[in-house]
């Protein structure tokens, strides 16, 4: 409940634009806390909060390409 709760207000925040909501929501996708595990939305959500600047998920993206 209480990660289902957070999760919801993650994405809440997400969709207003928090890079960090994005990271947090998208750590939930890959374990499957709160929300059903998808590592493909995982990954939309930190390719977005690279889009956003976010230095961690600018990283990932990094070193996914090389």
């Amino acid at each position: 409940e209480d990660c289902e709760s957070a999760a919801d207000w993650y994405q809440q925040a997400a969709n207003a634009g928090d890079a960090p909501s994005m990271m947090s929501l998208a750590s939930m996708y890959i374990v499957g806390k709160g929300v059903e595990k998808n590592q493909q939305m995982a990954l939309d959500l930190v390719s977005k909060a690279a889009q956003h600047g976010h230095p961690d998920a600018l990283e990932i993206l990094r070193s996914r390409a090389e």
